[in-house]
């Protein structure tokens, strides 16, 4: 039987009006300079990823739409219950790291500046019971319950829809050694709201596995603050204190570590 091997695998994310995923694999086997064993290999190789994109195709559908969510979740519960710090008495330190639920592991947070010591004194007169917590100023209400409003019905919209999973030959190349690419390109609802810069901080950070620091604009009905706490600012601004583009990646790079392990072990 001809020996397939999987020569290549990379993801990549495709610009436009929907921010898409696309995983190109390559696969390759050896035919020598016999024809009739030439194509024998080619049928074997055309089988062999046939079994595969089905495969994958069937994951991503499930997994794409579940990791995107969690990570949408873990952004909810921690503006709900407030990232605790490190208290000194004049000021609130960054805790260093932030721990996810599931096989995520943490998020690196040190670089986040810390209160200023007239920001603590004001904080601890009039909200003492979230003093010593980041992203949040009082228990309920505020900025979870303005994100909890549009996080809702969007992970709702991704739940529901059924994630196009498009494959596209590529073609093959040598005549010795033929190398066969097929792309898999998958899409998600977009965010209802945000103008452009909530696609761009959940989806972009989730496809690429990077998060996004592009500057935070266009953001309306309370939901405002995301765009100096999260986005990049234009200029010096003490409450410059991202985390949910981390997370989102964070989601992004487990979802990408969990297909490209499929996609090795079903190429074998």
């Amino acid at each position: 039987m001809a020996k397939v091997e999987l020569k290549g695998l990379s993801f990549q994310q495709i610009y436009g009006k929907q921010i898409s995923g696309r995983i190109l694999v390559d696969l390759q086997s050896g035919g020598g300079g016999n024809k009739q064993l030439l194509s024998s290999y080619n049928k074997h190789i055309v089988d062999v990823s046939e079994r595969l994109v089905n495969i994958t195709a069937r994951k991503i559908d499930v997994e794409v739409r579940q990791t995107y969510n969690s990570g949408i979740s873990s952004v909810q519960a921690f503006l709900k219950t407030g990232i605790p710090g490190n208290a000194d008495g004049t000021s609130l330190q960054s805790p260093g790291t932030l721990s996810l639920s599931g096989p995520s592991g943490s998020i690196g947070i040190a670089g986040w500046k810390p209160f200023s010591t007239r920001y603590y004194n004001t904080k601890s007169k009039q909200f003492s019971k979230t003093k010593n917590l980041f992203w949040v100023r009082r228990a309920t209400g505020g900025l979870s319950a303005r994100f909890g409003v549009f996080a809702g019905p969007h992970k709702s919209a991704v739940t529901r829809a059924a994630t196009v999973v498009v494959l596209q030959t590529k073609g093959k190349k040598g005549s010795r050694v033929n190398t066969f690419r097929y792309a898999l390109t998958f899409t998600l609802p977009l965010p209802a709201a945000g103008q452009g810069y909530l696609k761009k901080l959940l989806q972009e950070s989730f496809f690429t596995g990077t998060a996004y620091r592009g500057e935070g604009s266009g953001l309306t009905g309370g939901l405002e603050v995301l765009g100096y706490l999260e986005g990049k600012p234009n200029i010096k601004f003490a409450k410059h204190r991202p985390f949910i583009a981390a997370v989102m990646a964070n989601r992004g790079r487990g979802f990408k570590k969990s297909i490209a392990k499929l996609i090795k072990t079903q190429a074998l």
